[in-house]
């Protein structure tokens, strides 16, 4: 039977399952002394996490920096040396990422995930140079085949809330106020088009239709865990403990999690939405609608 073995399961989760098990009578109150650690470590860090945050740009700051007091910034410090305290090869990403990450061409090594087999399959389709070159026809194109739909206004009224969130700035009305914004007139957008899903409408970026995705590389291949890894842990739980045992689970849904991770300052570029906003007159209803940009400062 697939879920009697343990091999997908780590020997850092196996270690952590049976130290768990076999210290009830006092994990609660070593996880409250670790609490109360990072809480202290929260506060000693606070100011060199400020000092780096402020040094960033203005971008950056508008997604990671929202006020001083803990909680209310992104505490690189504090979480790189959590990081390296449980030993994370890639303890230096949380600094990295504050500083932006790219969103077109390669994505740069973990040193985490095993590198994968497959580097054909990994290869970028195009170059960046290649990518910025249409740019131009790119926007021509989406400026005269942009079309109103029914999720048009959940889709535009969704991201003038993400600008209200400092996630993006705009509206720009034109292909010149973007240029001025950004001071450069090679950049590409992605249309934002809304998915219906349960609970409302997703918008989503086209990072295909303008050939953003083909710049990217790769070196590693990710591994995640599986519903396997999820039976296999319970039934572990279960040995250990006998059965009878009542088991919990939670789900863990960080709000706007990418809207969180800045973009890269020179890639602000490439980081541009164009969303229809249906324009509706004020006296019949009627739409009357014209694409606007939006220029993105987290991913």
């Amino acid at each position: 039977f697939p879920f009697d073995a343990t091999d997908s399961l780590s020997t850092i989760l196996l270690s952590t399952i049976n130290y768990v098990a076999t210290h009830q009578g006092t994990i609660a109150q070593e996880r409250q002394d670790l609490v109360e650690k990072w809480l202290q470590d929260a506060e000693t860090l606070r100011e060199d996490s400020l000092k780096f945050l402020r040094g960033l740009p203005f971008a950056n700051r508008q997604v990671l920096l929202r006020g001083e007091r803990v909680g209310e910034f992104f505490h690189v410090f504090l979480i790189e040396k959590m990081l390296r305290e449980i030993g994370y090869a890639d303890w230096q990403y949380p600094s990295r990422m504050a500083q932006g990450l790219n969103v077109v061409g390669p994505v740069q090594p973990s040193h985490v995930w095993a590198p994968d087999p497959d580097l054909e399959r990994c290869k970028a389709k195009i170059s960046v140079a290649e990518f910025v070159a249409g740019a131009r026809d790119f926007r021509a194109k989406i400026s005269s085949t942009f079309k109103h739909d029914d999720n048009s206004k959940d889709i535009y009224e969704n991201t003038i809330k993400e600008r209200d969130l400092k996630f993006c700035e705009g509206p720009f009305l034109t292909e010149a106020d973007v240029s001025q914004h950004l001071g450069t007139d090679e950049w590409k957008p992605m249309r934002r088009f809304g998915v219906p899903q349960k609970g409302g409408i997703r918008g989503v970026d086209d990072a295909a239709e303008n050939d953003a995705n083909a710049t990217s590389s790769r070196l590693e291949k990710l591994a995640t865990s599986s519903v396997d890894a999820i039976v296999s842990f319970i039934r572990i739980w279960i040995t250990l403990m006998g059965e009878g045992q009542e088991l919990g689970t939670w789900a863990m849904d960080e709000y706007k999690a990418y809207r969180q991770i800045p973009v890269q300052p020179d890639q602000r570029r490439f980081a541009v939405v164009a969303v229809v906003n249906p324009n509706l007159d004020p006296r019949s209803g009627r739409p009357r609608p014209r694409l606007e940009y939006f220029v993105m400062n987290g991913s």
